[in-house]
């Protein structure tokens, strides 16, 4: 069962890089991709070779490199572009993308005084 599952994971993920190669590309030819941060680099789900080869493809299609953010990692930039189809900019605002990304804390205020704090859960984050 290991060994099938492992296959369909496998293919699985050449349907999404071939999905992805035929998304627009929004990065500049000119700018150099950012080196990959540690988060990229220490992926524990995939080989790190795959999550360098994912954060280059998400800086192409995206634009930015959103694995810059604290907290996101490459998983979640590849449901961010699932999610999004690669068109960030349909967000009004950074706090509406952070608010969608379940990212803000969702504080119970009584008599401006803060009695829980905890961050809004969000479907594409529980998935990721």
């Amino acid at each position: 069962m290991y060994r099938e599952y492992q296959r369909r994971i496998a293919a699985c993920e050449e349907e999404m890089q071939w999905l992805m190669k035929g998304l627009e590309t929004k990065a500049d030819s000119a700018a150099t991709l950012p080196p990959p941060t540690d988060s990229v680099k220490k992926c524990k789900v995939m080989p790190p070779a795959r999550a360098i080869a994912l954060h280059e493809e998400a800086y192409r299609i995206l634009g930015v490199d959103l694995t810059t953010i604290p907290g996101i990692s490459v998983l979640h930039v590849q449901s961010i572009l699932a999610e999004s189809g690669g068109d960030i900019s349909k967000f009004r605002s950074d706090g509406a993308f952070s608010s969608w990304m379940g990212l803000c804390p969702d504080n119970d205020i009584s008599g401006g005084n803060a009695r829980q704090t905890r961050r809004a859960q969000s479907d594409h984050c529980r998935r990721a």
